[in-house]
């Protein structure tokens, strides 16, 4: 006589073709594609602002929304690749939040991280040393990611 085996109480949904899983290197090519995106957007919006405005002290308001506006469109194709690959994992995400919190987030991230540039007069100053510059990155990097994951974890 043979026994039935009873149907596991827990069956993993991958195994039956019902989701498919977010992998590690998928995840990482929606990230990186996103940021390319993002930060050519920002460059090329720092080019721009620099060339239509040249050194017009006047311009310093009008070259940090450039900046921010580069900064929203790679929050934009951050948080629009995220969501993509997420709602593959958390099918309950709600990914126009998700969107706009990443985008918000960016957003205030290059605000913050574009104003000390912005407001350091060009007065013929030597440069700050390079110990110095790469401290400040590490801080502006430390407070964008906290911003943008503040963001982000408010749709989790």
């Amino acid at each position: 006589m043979t026994r039935a085996r009873p149907a596991p109480s827990n069956p993993d949904p991958r195994s039956q073709g019902e989701v498919r899983g977010l992998s590690p290197g998928r995840w990482i090519v929606l990230c990186a594609g996103a940021e390319a995106i993002g930060m050519t957007a920002a460059a090329l919006a720092a080019k721009l602002a620099q060339h239509v405005l040249g050194d017009d002290p006047q311009a310093t308001t009008l070259a940090l929304a450039v900046l921010v506006a580069g900064g929203l469109v790679e929050g934009g194709a951050l948080g629009a690749l995220q969501a993509s690959g997420l709602r593959r994992r958390l099918p309950q995400l709600n990914a126009r939040r998700w969107r706009w919190g990443t985008t918000a987030g960016a957003g205030l991230g290059w605000a913050v991280g574009a104003v000390p540039g912005g407001l350091t007069p060009d007065d013929g100053a030597p440069e700050p040393a390079l110990p110095l510059v790469l401290a400040g990155a590490l801080a502006l990097g430390a407070v964008m990611g906290a911003i943008l994951g503040a963001a982000q974890a408010t749709t989790l």
